[in-house]
């Protein structure tokens, strides 16, 4: 097995409206002023390793950079790159719960049998991501795997299945692990099983 190196390191800041937000672990993320919190940042890297390439973007929403995941998603097959590159990733259409406007999330899935499955675990913070509202108000969804786009019924595992669920989701990708070490809730697990 090879070392990989880091050639790149990318800080988000995110300049949207003040709510909770959870980004990805690769991500850094704060709100108090780009010169407060990321020069030091910068310093340190450039101290440390200079070689490494640092970039500093600004995004309005996450859904700026869904839609990016989504759009590459769409590209190519349903695969992407970056931190997702080895990732299987679907596409989960939804309603919203409140306002009766269709949704769409990429979220990462294992197949367990005919199944897919999910979980709701918004990079570990306290609070369910919207998507997880929306499927729960309205179960029938649209998930797009690959090149194939299907109906299907979404529906929230319970114990013991959640815990056996979940438990290969965190053989498969190591950072459910820490998203439930990161947060108080428990996350929810979804299976997905086409109509």
């Amino acid at each position: 097995m090879s070392a990989r190196l880091i050639t790149e390191i990318v800080i988000l800041i995110d300049n949207g409206p003040p709510r909770e937000r959870s980004l990805p672990g690769r991500f850094f993320h704060e709100r108090l002023g780009k010169k407060s919190v990321v020069e030091p940042i910068l310093e340190l890297i450039d101290r440390v390793s200079p070689e490494i390439k640092v970039s500093v973007r600004e995004v309005s929403h996450m859904s700026d950079m869904n839609q990016k995941i989504i759009k590459e998603f769409r590209a190519n097959g349903g695969k992407v790159g970056g931190f997702f590159e080895n990732m299987d990733l679907l596409l989960l259409h939804t309603i919203g719960s409140k306002s009766g406007q269709p949704r769409l999330n990429p979220t990462a899935y294992i197949q367990d049998g005919e199944r897919l499955v999910i979980a709701a675990s918004k990079g570990g913070a306290d609070s369910h991501p919207d998507w997880y509202y929306n499927l729960a108000a309205n179960p029938d969804v649209t998930v797009e795997v690959e090149d194939q786009k299907y109906t299907a019924l979404a529906k929230i595992a319970a114990e013991p299945e959640r815990t056996e669920l979940f438990n290969k989701l965190k053989g498969t990708y190591p950072g459910f692990g820490d998203y439930e070490i990161k947060t108080r809730r428990v996350i929810p697990v979804i299976t997905i099983t086409k109509n």
